[in-house]
């Protein structure tokens, strides 16, 4: 595809999404998105592909990164302070793995 100058590049991300959903967000996940990701986690584990999907607005790159960003602050703020950790906090850890099986 050409570019001209009339082209922008939302235009052009347009018309190169050849599915029916949506374009993927770029930029800080909002609290809805991150609810969503919380809840998909509960739902499908570590299945980064059903997690994206079940989130709406993110790739399944931009998902495995939030959570890898996600969970290495909670286990920071384990590592520091264990009390700080919410049980929701604790569930979270759980599913990756981190207390061991």
């Amino acid at each position: 595809m050409f570019l001209n100058e009339d082209s922008s590049k939302e235009e052009v991300k347009r018309n190169n999404n050849s599915s029916d959903e949506p374009a993927p967000y770029n930029g800080r996940w909002t609290d809805s998105e991150h609810d969503k990701f919380i809840e998909a986690l509960r739902l499908y584990g570590k299945n980064w592909n059903k997690v994206h999907k079940y989130v709406g607005t993110r790739t399944s790159a931009q998902t495995r990164s939030h959570a890898q960003k996600y969970f290495n602050k909670l286990i920071r703020i384990y590592e520091v302070c264990r009390e700080d950790l919410s049980k929701d906090a604790i569930e979270h850890l759980s599913i990756i793995g981190f207390f061991g099986s």
